[in-house]
This record gives C-alpha cells, sequence and structure tokens, in this order.
C-alpha cells in the first residue's frame, strides 16, 4: 500500500541502508527527542536499524497496512524522521517524530500533510486521528497547522518514560478526509 511521496522539500519513502545513522543520532537514542514517547531511546544503532528495516521496508513489501514512512530531505536524502500510519477498518492513527537538528523549520507539517493527501488520494481511510501529551506544544502545533482539530471530548492518558512513571493527560486530535485540501 504505501508509496513514495515527494513534497516541496522531502521525500517520504522507504527505508534505505545508512538512513538508521541520522535517525539513530538525532532521534530513536536523543533525549530531547524521546522525551513525549511511549518508549525509552534506543540504546545501539541495531535497536534502531531493526525497527526500520521492520516499519519502512519490511511492511511495505507485504503490504501491511501498518507502516512507517522515513522522512528525507529531497536533495541530500539524508533520513530526518518518521511517519507512522495504523489502519484500523476506515480509521487511521498517525504518529511522528523528527530528528533534533530539524525541529523548527516546518519540516514536520510538510511531512504530515504530504501522507494525509496520500492518505486521502488512494482513500485508505476516511478518518485519521493522533494524540500527544498535553504539555507537548510543537506536537499540538503541527497537527493543526496540518488541518487537525482538537477532539475535547476525547481524552487519552499515557505514560512518558523519559518524563516519568505517572500517566499524563494527552490531548487527541482528529481529521475526515473529505475535510482535508
Amino acid at each position: 500500500m504505501p508509496n513514495m511521496i515527494e513534497t516541496e522539500r522531502l521525500c517520504l519513502r522507504k527505508y534505505q541502508l545508512g538512513d538508521e545513522i541520522s535517525l539513530y543520532e538525532t532521534y530513536f537514542s536523543n533525549i530531547d527527542a524521546t522525551r513525549y514517547l511511549q518508549r525509552l531511546p534506543h540504546l545501539t544503532i541495531q535497536q534502531t536499524k531493526s525497527v526500520l528495516e521492520k516499519w519502512a521496508d519490511h511492511y511495505w513489501s507485504i503490504n501491511n497496512p501498518d507502516f512507517a514512512w522515513v522522512i528525507s530531505d529531497k536533495n541530500t536524502h539524508l533520513a530526518m524522521g518518521l511517519l507512522y500510519f495504523f489502519n484500523q477498518e476506515n480509521h487511521g492513527e498517525i504518529h511522528f517524530g523528527l530528528g533534533v537538528n530539524f525541529h523548527g523549520c516546518g519540516y514536520m507539517t510538510e511531512a504530515l500533510i504530504g501522507g494525509i493527501k496520500y492518505l486521502k488520494q488512494n482513500q485508505v481511510t476516511n478518518v485519521v486521528s493522533s494524540f500527544c501529551a498535553e504539555e507537548h506544544l510543537a506536537s499540538q502545533n503541527v497537527l493543526m497547522k496540518a488541518g487537525f482539530k482538537q477532539d475535547k471530548e476525547k481524552a487519552h492518558w499515557a505514560k512518558f518514560p523519559m518524563l516519568d512513571d505517572q500517566l499524563h493527560l494527552c490531548f487527541t486530535y482528529r481529521m475526515e478526509l473529505g475535510d482535508c485540501e
């Protein structure tokens, strides 16, 4: 099901050998980049490579409805982050992460809009949702800039081990794909 997507500055694509190097250094093992993830930072580059091989390579080859795009620079091909998609019978869930070196440049919003356009054009799902920690303003801004609306009736709780061992309130965001451009 997944295909490569090009945006103005980015390429959303399957895993290529070597992607694990920049993604391990700037995202998967980085304490700042993993602060609001539901997992601990990776301890080895092999952990990162295994995740990429599974989500952004193997799942592509078997047309798994759950997969990830590697977000890379269109010109340099440097891997910058990931955009995950989970398909659940006409409802999709999308999650994302970007290496700290690439924060604040609009890359994540651009990648998310590209992914949403792909899902709509290919009629993959009718509704896409995501959630992020109440205090994670950067992710909230990305979701809203991409056209998601906060679902104020739906709360979500999650643990973020880099913060503490408590449950944290998360905001849920939703987009009807008929509503996007």
